[in-house]
């Protein structure tokens, strides 16, 4: 059983706050409009009105306000040094005691440790994970701590979503037809850093 199950019985009626708003963030923002779920967000830039009633999401400047109104925590953004441990234990201390924290983002937006406690104390009711703070690419060695292995209110998963056929065969014909473009003197059309594809 689901730990949100166990807890409402129902998931439709709740706030679920997503932390970012790129790709992901919308994709998962049509998904919890079909549960019949309330979502509000926050960013550095807001969407523009008419894409946020296309989503039926709801902006906040305030991340603490997001934090405080939501029953699920959703980390969607990018990781940099703005977002390093942005959850921390103030943080945690502001969510619902009845509240998730789902993170799908990157491990080290999280302070582990003190997730790890939060959930030891029960001060929230569970998290589900499938990032961690030691996996690549910023460590080699992948670990998941024994204290999470050992807690009964979380759900641990490999971070492997995207490892179907479907998917990877898709990247494997994005990337040949970058190096097609490429050859071609063509600009690929995944290109992530078009700053150095204008020099050359």
């Amino acid at each position: 059983m689901l730990p949100a199950q166990a807890r409402f019985g129902r998931v439709d009626g709740r706030t679920v706050g997503l932390i970012g708003m790129g790709r992901l963030g919308e994709s998962l923002a049509t998904r919890i409009r079909a549960f019949g779920m309330h979502a509000v967000y926050t960013k550095r830039t807001r969407l523009p009105p008419k894409r946020e009633q296309e989503l039926s999401v709801e902006w906040t400047p305030d991340l603490d306000d997001l934090i405080k109104r939501s029953d699920f925590v959703c980390l969607v953004c990018d990781y940099n040094p703005s977002t390093h441990k942005l959850i921390g234990k103030r943080e945690l201390d502001l969510m619902k005691p009845e509240a998730f924290l789902i993170n799908t983002a990157r491990g080290r937006i999280v302070d582990e440790p003190e997730l790890i406690r939060a959930l030891q104390e029960k001060r929230i009711a569970g998290a589900a994970l499938d990032v961690y703070w030691n996996e690549p690419p910023v460590t080699q060695d992948p670990a998941v701590p024994d204290e999470l292995c050992k807690l009964d209110n979380v759900i641990l998963a490999p971070h492997n979503g995207g490892a179907t056929w479907d998917v990877r065969g898709r990247k494997a014909t994005s990337v040949a037809q970058g190096m097609v473009a490429m050859m071609r003197g063509e600009r690929p059309a995944a290109l992530l850093n078009p700053e150095i594809y204008a020099v050359r």
